[in-house]
């Protein structure tokens, strides 16, 4: 399922407003989105994001939001 703009736009802002954003990285942030989707996932039976977790060496992260947070920060250089 494709993970509608305006909705990932949202949890990011709200990610950044109640966040300590000097230790908000790429890596806490795929974390939130994390447990975001897992703790949605296990109250309301269906994830936030629908996006895939790939499994990594440090923990799962998902993987078309990595890609956009990525194509991101490539774009503000």
């Amino acid at each position: 399922m494709k993970i509608p703009t305006a909705k990932l736009k949202a949890i990011l802002l709200y990610f950044c407003n109640y966040t300590d954003t000097t230790f908000l990285g790429k890596t806490k942030l795929m974390k939130l989105f994390y447990f975001a989707d897992f703790t949605h996932l296990k109250q309301f039976g269906s994830p936030i994001t629908y996006d895939t977790y790939v499994k990594l060496e440090h923990g799962p992260i998902p993987s078309t939001i990595k890609s956009l947070v990525d194509t991101a920060c490539e774009n503000i250089d």
